[in-house]
């Protein structure tokens, strides 16, 4: 199972916005669930020694930096099997109790380009589709206590629709 990728790379790291964080221990850094090498076929080495948790920060030039951006090139050396939060965004998993919902993160600069085109309204069918299959719910599942947005302002975030009922 192959998790869709919308945007390209190009425009996320041309951005500049992804992949870089105010500290090392920053919420911001991509989470990595235990359950991502099962069902997802881009995980692949990332997965860390305990199993969980977040991709290391790196610092560089005074700036801290995921452990896998080459901050010379600006690219992801991970793109092909990057965590499953890397390849979701601007999607967002968000928990509401035992509910998970699929919602977008209107700060992202290609949110707000793209937010009302048929491009974005053909990935949000595309992710529904994605999630109604029976790995996909297996996963969030397995990993629903740990999905959290916390660290997003509530009025970034706009709600899409339920991925996973209570």
């Amino acid at each position: 199972m192959r998790t869709p990728s919308f945007p390209s790379q190009e425009f996320c790291l041309s951005c500049q916005g992804c992949c870089r964080f105010q500290d090392s221990r920053s919420p911001w850094r991509p989470k990595v669930y235990a359950r991502e090498e099962k069902f997802f076929s881009t995980a692949k080495k990332i997965l860390r020694p305990d199993g969980e948790g977040f991709l290391e920060a790196k610092c560089v030039q005074g700036f801290w930096l995921c452990e896998h951006l080459e901050p010379k090139t600006n690219r992801c050396q991970a793109y092909p099997w990057r965590p499953f939060e890397c390849a979701l965004y601007p999607f967002l998993l968000v928990r509401q109790g035992a509910e998970i919902l699929l919602a977008v993160h209107d700060a992202c600069p290609f949110v707000q380009e793209k937010k009302d085109s048929p491009g974005f309204a053909a990935a949000c069918r595309e992710l529904s589709d994605f999630f109604a299959q029976q790995d996909a719910q297996k996963f969030l599942t397995s990993c629903r206590d740990q999905v959290s947005s916390a660290h997003i302002k509530p009025e970034e975030i706009r709600i899409l629709f339920s991925i996973l009922a209570p």
